[in-house]
């Protein structure tokens, strides 16, 4: 269910829109249209859509998948600036051989979060949205495997080893485990670790929406 107008204020939504539009004919571009399987791509696009309609589902799944790893991002970033042991999450950051502003564009972890956050006050979080992310999860992750590119040892700039389904590098598979195995424990890492743990802690903080007889049913409560 949509409610009647966006879920933030609309030039906040034209801005989000903006941006995402610059981000999937920039990535398109340089990285390939297989880059834009990227669960936090994905999350963006159907968080962006959620606030313009107003819709609950979508933004609480949204919110649900893409906070973890945003607050992961920018801890990453702050160690590299500061000198500080760090993951290499955000490494193509500080690789010249991308263009700037296409590094930049990846800063929607800064300003996605919160604006999620502000659009949830309005719309409510879904009962739905844990299944709803961890349907998303295991469809994208699977998709990547099956029929996305591995990682290469010349990876260049194209999407390789999308969502991590090879292991943790553009430029090699991990060796120490079967890969299917290496799938399953990447699912239920981003599921369990990420996913269900932040649904809990979105679905006490916001007015809740539940699903009855197929439709969003807003409780007030």
């Amino acid at each position: 269910m949509s409610s009647s107008g966006p879920a933030v204020p609309r030039l906040a939504c034209l801005l989000a829109a903006a941006w995402v539009i610059a981000l999937v004919c920039s990535y398109v571009r340089w990285y390939g249209a297989a880059s834009l399987a990227g669960l936090c791509d994905v999350a963006l696009i159907l968080g962006v859509i959620g606030l313009w309609r107003g819709h609950a589902l979508l933004v609480s799944v949204a919110a649900c998948v893409l906070l973890v790893p945003s607050l992961l991002w920018v801890i990453d970033v702050v160690a590299r600036v500061v000198g500080l042991p760090h993951s290499g999450l955000t490494a193509h950051l500080f690789d010249p051989a991308y263009p700037w502003g296409l590094r930049l564009l990846s800063a929607f972890h800064l300003w996605a979060p919160p604006l999620l956050l502000m659009g949830l006050r309005r719309t409510g979080y879904h009962a739905a949205a844990g299944a709803g992310a961890t349907a998303l999860i295991v469809a994208l992750l699977l998709v990547s495997w099956l029929w996305l590119p591995p990682p290469s040892a010349d990876p260049g700039l194209a999407a390789r080893n999308l969502n991590y389904v090879w292991g943790l590098s553009r430029q090699s598979a991990q060796p120490g485990m079967p890969p299917w195995l290496w799938l399953a424990l990447d699912v239920l890492a981003m599921s369990l670790l990420f996913a269900w743990p932040m649904h809990r802690l979105l679905r006490g903080a916001f007015r809740p929406v539940a699903l009855v007889g197929g439709r969003d049913a807003r409780n007030t409560a």
